[in-house]
């Protein structure tokens, strides 16, 4: 089965909260998550550049994606060439399982491993390739120009991407939660605040009991700052409450954190009501930004960043028509889209990510001879958001 493992990825939503990778030795339990504020001391703190998250992750140039076949273990490193509207083959990168992909200094990176061997491969724009081996698996929770970061309930580690080295600092994370992205050069988490202590969240014989506390407790959403090693309280929402049941974080903007909040009347499939809310990190705010019915049928929202801002967000994603919202200026677009979920070869239409010349990647038609996978296609953003479908097909690569 073949299959694209593509560099931008889908906003987490705030119910899908999974425990952090776990730790050598890790406590059967961890104290309950204390509020900590921005004046925890610092301790052992790494120097940071300019945080990106692998989430929210957008080239102004090109668009990334790996392309595997699970029979032989390869994946293509693929580039869409936004000036020559072509995906083009980087290269081969031959490794058991390629986890994360992000961009950094021009260069691709892919973090793998092959059975009990860990490491990263860096890509030159040329198709040049340098494998750099690593100690354990490394999940990538943000990066900069010189390094990435993975985040746990006691720990940040710090991956330098010239060398390998993974180094550590213990960090004021208590019961994390979540992480979600990046907010003014700080990575933006949740953690969970209990009244008693959460068991390891990997010791599957204490998963009763752990489900059964965190439905006790405050979810707390916070501001990591890696370069302080300190952690800032935004606010708390009560677990299983219909915030913290219906909020998906889409982005940031400057200092505000954007989250989609769905309404539903009765018992229906798909909600009524999508709104956009914002909450200004400076001022500890709350902004009631947009809502937008959703149309019957509706399967989601999502955001559009460009240099890691965030500019328009997808508000609803109903049966054949999409509602972008622009941050910039407040207008709402209707746009038509064709839609893919049923194999219709004439696709079309759905946003994947923002070009930095004006102009929007979208899905169009299906690859063939790729066991039918996803064709793209480019169109100027403002033609798109008035309702055109004169896309420029992309020239996809072609499996040999």
């Amino acid at each position: 089965m073949k299959k694209y493992l593509p560099l931008l990825a889908a906003a987490l939503a705030l119910t899908a909260c999974s425990a952090s990778p776990a730790e050598t030795a890790a406590p059967a339990a961890t104290p309950p998550a204390e509020s900590v504020t921005a004046e925890t001391a610092q301790v052992n703190a790494f120097p940071v550049g300019t945080l990106r998250s692998p989430r929210e992750a957008d080239d102004a140039e090109a668009f990334y994606s790996l392309y595997s076949d699970s029979e032989t273990n390869k994946y293509q490193m693929l580039r869409i060439d936004y000036a020559k509207a072509e995906q083009e083959k980087m290269c081969e990168v031959d490794h058991e399982s390629a986890y994360s992909c992000f961009t950094a200094n021009g260069n691709v990176v892919v973090v793998w491993s092959d059975s009990d061997q860990y490491g990263f491969t860096v890509i030159s724009q040329d198709g040049t390739t340098q494998d750099k081996p690593i100690e354990r698996e490394f999940m990538v929770d943000a990066y900069d120009e010189n390094a990435a970061y993975e985040l746990t309930s006691k720990s940040c580690f710090r991956l330098d991407l010239q060398s390998g080295e993974i180094t550590r600092t213990e960090a004021p994370l208590t019961q994390l939660c979540a992480v979600y992205g990046i907010v003014d050069n700080k990575v933006f988490v949740s953690r969970y605040v209990t009244d008693t202590p959460l068991p390891d969240p990997n010791d599957m014989g204490y998963a009763e009991m752990y489900q059964a506390i965190i439905q006790n407790s405050m979810i707390e959403f916070d501001l990591y700052d890696i370069a302080t090693n300190t952690i800032q309280k935004l606010f708390d929402w009560e677990y299983g409450s219909n915030d913290a049941g219906s909020a998906q974080y889409i982005g940031s903007r400057g200092s505000v954190a954007y989250f989609t909040m769905s309404q539903w009347d009765g018992n229906e499939s798909s909600p009524t009501t999508n709104a956009l809310r914002g909450f200004d990190t400076a001022t500890g705010t709350w902004q009631e930004v947009h809502a937008e019915s959703a149309a019957p049928g509706n399967f989601g929202t999502l955001g559009l960043s460009r240099d890691g801002q965030l500019e328009y967000v997808v508000l609803n994603w109903g049966t054949g028509t999409l509602a972008f919202y622009k941050l910039a200026d407040g207008t709402t677009h209707e746009v038509p889209y064709r839609d893919t979920s049923y194999g219709d070869s004439s696709n079309g239409g759905f946003p994947i990510a923002l070009t930095g010349d004006g102009r929007i990647l979208v899905t169009d038609g299906k690859v063939t001879n790729r066991d039918k996978d996803i064709g793209y296609g480019l169109i100027d953003l403002d033609a798109y958001l008035s309702g055109s479908t004169d896309y420029t097909p992309v020239q996809m690569w072609q499996d040999e």
